[in-house]
């Protein structure tokens, strides 16, 4: 009896479970900015640089690049432009910093320029062919200052004196571009919703830099039920050392039997610039909870069944052992019995 009240609570909490499944929070996917541009930087004068960050690639080796800068403002500048350096920080920001032991990696065709008002002036930048470029990279740096006046100190403010930089960021040409990408699958077959939650991690394990994009497809025994672009959570420069990480939800809508099945969640990141393409694969048979409970359900009434016909069984056998089953001595008694009643008859 015991036993058979373990087994009617057992189906009880699956009935529950069924009728009121738990709720399981998800993630949400986030999108991270990209780290540098190649946009224009407008200054709080009313000066904009164009491009804000030139980037050599492989192939742009002896290339010129142009560099625009465009005057808003009603004021004169007075510009000089010279070389610094770039280091990354550890923050992943890029600081100048100067040293008089530095050599020059850069060829620049002019070393000053005046800006008028709403006018525009540019000048050229080259990379040495001799360059070799190591952590520190090779900046641009325009320093300005107003030339039309020069502000008394009872006016609002002082002279404006204030730099741009342009950092050069030189890829290794040397080095080699590797990378790794790592992908995990949590998903719980205790959740009734039948969310799969995707995390990666990409780690740049090579001596380049360059910008990813990418996308992660899922498959159902061989066949591509959905793709989801993750380039917004790893784009932006991407370098030596450096981790980035994406994540996204997907929420299995399929009937409940074609749930079942293979699944294959493929992320690819690609390195454009390199004509490289990072795979991580992650393979699993799937098999949703509802179905689990239903066997599970079907399997203890199953159980229950048997029990039951067990003990019927068990009863009947007993009752007709205890009708056929007369011990020795009763059978002499009776024998005694039925022979002083016929004795007794015959007199």
């Amino acid at each position: 009896m015991f036993f058979m009240k373990k087994i009617q609570i057992i189906l009880i909490l699956i009935l529950f479970l069924w009728l009121f499944p738990p709720v399981f929070s998800s993630s949400t996917v986030t999108a991270q900015s990209p780290e540098t541009s190649n946009t224009s930087d407008e200054s709080e004068s009313g000066l904009i640089v164009s491009p804000s960050v030139l980037i050599v690639e492989d192939k742009d080796q002896g290339k010129t690049f142009t560099v625009k800068i465009t005057n808003n403002s009603a004021e004169t500048y007075q510009l000089s432009i010279a070389e610094t350096r770039i280091i990354r920080s550890e923050e992943g920001r890029l600081v100048p910093v100067t040293s008089d032991k530095d050599k020059n990696f850069l060829e620049i065709n002019a070393s000053e320029l005046t800006l008028t008002p709403n006018s525009e002036e540019s000048f050229k930048v080259r990379l040495k062919l001799s360059a070799k470029i190591t952590d520190r990279y090779p900046g641009i740096l325009i320093s300005r200052s107003t030339t039309n006046k020069k502000k008394s100190s009872s006016e609002s403010g002082a002279v404006i004196i204030n730099s741009i930089i342009i950092p050069v960021l030189t890829q290794n040409f040397q080095g080699e571009l590797k990378a790794d990408n790592n992908l995990n699958i949590d998903y719980s077959v205790l959740s009734p919703n039948n969310s799969f939650k995707v995390t990666g991690e990409l780690a740049n394990t090579g001596e380049k830099f360059f910008d990813p994009s990418g996308s992660l497809s899922i498959y159902k025994d061989g066949v591509k039920l959905y793709e989801h672009q993750i380039t917004s959570q790893v784009q932006g420069l991407f370098f030596p050392e450096e981790k980035k990480s994406y994540n996204f939800t997907w929420l299995n809508n399929l009937d409940l039997l074609q749930k079942i099945g293979n699944y294959t969640f493929e992320s690819k990141v690609n390195a454009v610039s390199a004509n490289k393409t990072f795979v991580s694969k992650v393979q699993f048979f799937y098999l949703p909870i509802d179905i689990l409970l239903l066997l599970l359900a079907a399997g203890l009434f199953l159980l229950f069944i048997l029990i039951k016909i067990g003990q019927r069984i068990s009863r009947q056998r007993n009752y007709y052992e205890k009708e056929e089953f007369i011990p020795e001595g009763e059978n002499i008694l009776i024998n005694a019995d039925a022979s002083a009643e016929k004795t007794s008859l015959n007199e």
